[in-house]
């Protein structure tokens, strides 16, 4: 079964074929969504309609954004524990800088604004898919970052929790193969 996806959810009718590496999605009858047959793409998705037969409007997630008072220390968690890559960011008339995983800009973060009262706000976390689960959990405990670390019962994914610099709530989902850390 795909990554993240509930089979509870009562939302979607005839899935067949291929779902990326956590395995087939064969799902049938499930109320609200129409025709999702054939092989899905390299992320395990699927052309889905709605059941008007329209072509939904939201294709995938595009980026987040993170506001910070530190952005040294947001750019060293970022990039130099997770890995993330620091690439172009057009000239926007404010401090910040945009950082990519695979070719893409998927966390903006913008300095200069005062932060919120409360970090989470009404987002809980972010959540990234992630490899080399020994590794990072070292680079986090070496710059003293708590984490929680959870193996899913179900379908073995672990799932790392912690903090970035300014607050914000950080998953990292790795692999079900992936070695616990030492």
């Amino acid at each position: 079964m795909r990554r993240g996806f509930d089979p509870t959810i009562h939302d979607i009718h005839d899935i067949h074929g291929p779902c990326g590496f956590y395995g087939s999605c064969d799902i049938h009858d499930i109320h609200g969504i129409h025709d999702i047959h054939g092989p899905c793409d390299i992320h395990g998705t699927y052309d889905i309609h709605d059941i008007h037969g329209t072509s939904m409007a939201i294709d995938g997630m595009n980026h987040f954004t993170v506001l910070t008072d530190d952005m040294d220390g947001t750019r060293n968690f970022y990039v130099g524990i997770l890995g993330l890559k620091e690439g172009y960011r057009p000239p926007l008339g404010f401090p910040g800088t945009w950082l990519y995983a695979a070719n893409q800009p998927v966390l903006h973060v913008i300095a200069g604004r005062p932060l919120p009262e409360n970090p989470a706000g009404v987002l809980d976390h972010m959540a990234f898919s992630a490899s080399n689960l020994p590794d990072i959990a070292a680079k986090l405990k070496a710059n003293g970052i708590k984490y929680d670390l959870r193996k899913q019962p179900d379908s073995g994914v672990w799932q790392l929790f912690c903090f970035d610099p300014s607050g914000a709530r950080v998953e990292l989902d790795f692999a079900p193969g992936e070695k616990a850390p030492a």
